[in-house]
């Protein structure tokens, strides 16, 4: 029996429709570039070609092989290389053209991806970046660095998902906004909330805060570019050895984020706070105010304004203050209860020595007393065991 709905590309991008925006863009790009490639190369279109597979067994392997290589001749670099292949194997098996791991490592050479290492964004490069950017922009950048969260997320914030109630501002993330479509709830820096708080007074509550795109993808690239032309002003241009990608892109916010985290708290609160999983579940079950007390222990290291680093040093340290005579007040206390303990103790002392006859008669009676109450609680042991 025939089927009256056969799958096709646009039946897959249904099914992929409950799936990050990412997912579906990164397919349509890959099925693009399949298709270019198979026009060039078999004057087919991808569709002919994918309905040739099937008689026969060995093609498929022909055909990604050569995708392959023709997307390493287009300065595809290696990470874009797995990246597309993933995702056309994806199709391909909702086509019914099955390709297992084991076929991949025996059939397909696919190029080595170069684990370079990253580079770690300083602070001054940070402030260089922010003295380029306009005011909407700089608000932007100062909520990723000190929130953590990805590009994708921040520009699908509405006014309704920030809590202003307290200097260092509250953000609830919605599940469907994000990468793992998982919800969660970050802070965002003093510094940052003062940027951010004359845009949001003249916002409406459903109203984006930092993109005008609905469309996530698109804003997404927008704020890229622009990010791409501050990095060539600033002269931040210096690139990977291994690929064509810059040293610091809007992803190095969130790295940011995430080392001066993982320093003050530990790495799985910073996979929690930045939507990671793998972290311990015990910060699932933490309250809001039980968060903001942790972060607010972090927000000093997050600071990017040197004035405002010196005046939350300067809190630090009144801070520390305030703990150091805390406790000075509870060692004087601890003092005074020892001074007691030995005042107490050379009473008892005294008391002996004045009256060594009744005290002897004294100790005598209470070791007697033990050693009565020692023999009956035995008995009464062994009786049990009987």
């Amino acid at each position: 029996m025939s089927r009256q709905n056969p799958r096709s590309k646009e039946s897959y991008l249904e099914k992929l429709s409950g799936m990050a925006d990412s997912t579906k863009q990164n397919f349509k790009a890959t099925y693009e570039s399949f298709d270019k490639f198979c026009q060039e190369k078999y004057n087919h279109t991808a569709e002919e070609k994918i309905l040739e597979i099937p008689q026969d067994e060995d093609l498929e392997y022909e055909i990604l092989q050569a995708w392959v290589n023709w997307l390493g001749k287009n300065s595809i670099i290696p990470s874009t290389v797995h990246t597309k292949f993933s995702s056309l194997r994806g199709y391909f098996h909702y086509r019914g053209i099955k390709i297992y791991k084991e076929d991949i490592r025996q059939e397909i050479k696919l190029p080595k991806i170069p684990k370079e290492e990253k580079y770690p964004l300083r602070l001054e490069e940070i402030q260089k970046i922010l003295r380029e950017a306009n005011f909407k922009k700089r608000s932007l950048y100062l909520t990723l660095i000190s929130s953590g969260m990805r590009i994708g997320e921040a520009v699908q914030l509405k006014k309704k998902h920030f809590d202003t109630s307290e200097k260092q501002f509250m953000i609830k993330i919605p599940a469907n906004t994000t990468k793992t479509l998982a919800g969660r709830t970050v802070f965002i820096s003093k510094e940052a909330s003062s940027a951010v708080r004359p845009i949001l007074k003249k916002l409406k509550d459903d109203d984006l805060v930092f993109a005008k795109n609905y469309k996530p993808h698109y804003a997404v690239c927008c704020e890229e570019m622009t990010f791409k032309r501050i990095l060539r002003n600033t002269g931040l241009v210096e690139s990977y050895d291994s690929s064509r990608t810059n040293k610091i892109t809007m992803h190095s916010f969130r790295a940011y984020f995430f080392t001066k985290a993982t320093r003050k708290h530990g790495d799985n609160y910073a996979h929690k706070m930045t939507g990671h999983g793998g972290y311990l579940m015990q910060y699932d079950r933490m309250t809001d105010e039980e968060k903001r007390a942790m972060y607010l222990e972090l927000e000093p290291d997050l600071i990017i304004d040197s004035s405002e680093r010196q005046n939350a040093r300067i809190t630090e340290l009144e801070r520390n203050e305030e703990k150091i005579q805390e406790l000075t007040v509870k060692l004087k206390e601890y003092r005074k209860e020892q001074e007691k303990d030995k005042e107490t103790k050379k009473m008892v002392d005294d008391i002996a020595k004045k009256y060594p006859e009744e005290t002897k008669r004294i100790e005598k009676n209470m070791e007697k007393m033990f050693d009565e109450f020692s023999k009956k609680l035995m008995k009464k042991t062994l009786s049990y065991k009987i």
